[in-house]
């Protein structure tokens, strides 16, 4: 038995010695093993690279995304509220916002204004109620429609003319 084990002590002491011969003789040069590990820094630095320019992009998206339909309603805000000619001021019309339709945020490479008529109704769709006798009893509203190249529909406000200020010209 004592036999056995002397022998696979011997065995693995040799083994051993084999694997340090084999490091010594079989490793790689110091030139070959500088050159793969140049290689694998610039797969990393290449990796990295790329997963930046991915974050940049996603959160440029992310910005247009967000902005355009910010700066769409910004402006129109502002130009419903803010007179910009001498000719709005004493216009005798009192327009409503802009309100966005389904198809309001389809981009479009222009878009025209359209005033027509509509039913009463449509003021209550969007929530508002008539503001005057007129407006109730009369038979069609005044309303602008944005209307993009396509033939789309973006956005409706609606008009009532100040009979006051038509009267007095």
């Amino acid at each position: 038995m004592e036999d056995m084990n002397d022998r696979d002590s011997k065995l693995s002491a040799a083994l051993r010695q084999l694997a340090r011969d084999d490091e010594a003789t079989l490793s790689t040069s110091p030139s070959v093993e500088a050159h793969l590990r140049a290689q694998l820094r610039t797969i990393r630095s290449s990796r990295a690279r790329r997963q930046r320019t991915l974050v940049l992009a996603l959160a440029a998206a992310i910005l247009i995304a967000v902005g355009m339909p910010a700066l769409w309603w910004a402006m129109t805000h502002r130009a419903t509220s803010e007179p910009t000619t001498a000719s709005e001021v004493a216009s005798p019309e009192t327009t409503t916002a802009f309100f966005p339709l389904f198809f309001g945020s389809v981009p479009t490479s222009g878009s025209h204004l359209v005033r027509m008529e509509l039913p009463p109704s449509a003021l209550a769709r969007f929530g508002l109620a008539a503001a005057n006798e007129l407006d109730r009893t009369a038979a069609t509203v005044l309303a602008d429609v944005l209307i993009g190249d396509d033939g789309l529909a973006r956005a409706v406000r609606f008009v009532r003319r100040d009979l006051h200020q038509e009267q007095n010209r």
